[in-house]
């Protein structure tokens, strides 16, 4: 009987903790995923900034600038419907797609800086230039950091015995929302002075 009990005990003391690990890995994982979020809605609020320098001389093209005000809108509210990880695939499509054609119309609006010398000059500009940079880099690294902690929240689902405790508690493996969006990239353009 004591052999019973003491089997018993250890069997939940067990699970116990491989129920906190568990949790400890979901959380992970959400906590990510909220950088994530955070890292793109950085970017979001340095566009409007942009977009009034810009237009200090862009006169000449306000079709881009209009554009990348459209992109810039687009994400926003896309960011606004996209709050957790579990949320419905067509709202993390929805905003990969407006992160996607936010980060193209950027691209197009930097590329005025090669025709324009003045822009090219503007230290407020050049300021946004490097916002915009290292916000591209935190990004990167927050994507790179919800991946990481997604493959192991599911290496650790697939786990003996977690793999039972897991399916009695519904816990599931979890997609990687952001693998089929590209890596962000901010090109800057060389700039001839000549």
């Amino acid at each position: 009987m004591l052999r019973l009990f003491f089997a018993l005990f250890i069997a939940f003391t067990l699970s116990g903790c491989r129920f906190t690990s568990i949790e400890r890995y979901d959380r992970q994982s959400v906590i990510t995923w909220y950088e994530v979020i955070n890292q793109y809605q950085r970017r979001i609020d340095l566009i409007p900034e942009l977009i009034s320098v810009v237009k200090n001389y862009a006169c000449d093209d306000p079709q881009t600038l209009a554009l990348l005000e459209q992109a810039n809108d687009k994400a926003s509210q896309a960011a606004q419907q996209l709050t957790a990880p579990s949320d419905s695939p067509a709202f993390i499509i929805h905003w990969q797609e407006a992160q996607v054609d936010l980060s193209q119309a950027l691209n197009e609006t930097l590329a005025l800086s090669a025709q324009h010398r003045g822009l090219s000059t503007d230290q407020q500009f050049l300021n946004l230039l490097v916002q915009l940079e290292s916000s591209t880099n935190r990004i990167n690294v927050a994507r790179d950091r919800h991946a990481e902690a997604i493959k192991n929240y599911n290496l650790h689902m697939r786990q003996f015995p977690t793999v039972f405790l897991a399916r009695a508690m519904n816990y599931s493996p979890r997609l990687n929302q952001i693998a089929i969006a590209p890596t962000e990239t901010l090109y800057v353009y060389d700039i001839d002075f000549n």
